[in-house]
């Protein structure tokens, strides 16, 4: 399991007022570790996060689906939680359809 400090960092999300992403050990262990094969990175889930771009959707169980680009431009999806503090819960890539489907 990953073991570090808690990260937080600021950042400005759409028109937002100033948001903080959240990474701990659990969503880096998450991203790094259990889900490694997928070759997405905290830097990649926050770019996506800082994007104008970037679509968001309410789930039903309260989070976030947002559904944008990485700095690969490669499509992606981060579930997030909470709106002062966003929590990045998981990521993965997505086609091209599905991002273009969350643009209409």
């Amino acid at each position: 399991m990953y073991a570090g400090p808690r990260f937080v960092y600021t950042v400005i999300v759409d028109e937002r007022p100033i948001t903080r992403i959240v990474w701990d050990e659990h969503n880096l262990h998450h991203l790094l570790v259990e889900r490694a094969e997928r070759g997405i990175t905290p830097e990649g889930v926050e770019h996506l996060l800082m994007d104008a771009e970037t679509v968001v959707r309410r789930l039903e169980s309260g989070a976030d689906l947002n559904i944008g680009r990485a700095p690969n431009g490669l499509p992606m999806a981060v579930i997030t939680i909470g709106v002062a503090e966003l929590y990045p819960k998981t990521a993965w890539w997505v086609s091209e359809r599905v991002w273009r489907r969350a643009r209409e």
